[in-house]
């Protein structure tokens, strides 16, 4: 339980970092770690296209495995493209 509740923290501060960059996300990878609890947590952000052409979902993944095959837990939102 406790892994599950740091891990979706760490997920959500990378969802909130992306928002508050007020930037029109690319649809890339990204991935960071973090240190948090005394332990070494691995995050991995995937941007990816909707059938909305301005909508993009973010899905953050994260785990202790520093080679990103398996998470803990990961977290979904979206982002609308900016008004410019």
């Amino acid at each position: 339980m406790e892994e599950i509740t740091l891990a979706t923290w760490i997920a959500n501060n990378q969802l909130t970092r992306t928002h508050l960059d007020n930037r029109w996300p690319p649809a890339n990878n990204r991935r960071g770690s973090v240190e948090m609890a005394g332990r070494t947590w691995h995050w991995q952000r995937v941007v990816t296209k909707t059938n909305d052409d301005d909508l993009r979902a973010i899905e953050i993944s994260v785990g202790l495995d520093s080679t990103y095959a398996s998470s803990i837990t990961s977290v979904t939102s979206f982002v609308a493209k900016p008004n410019e």
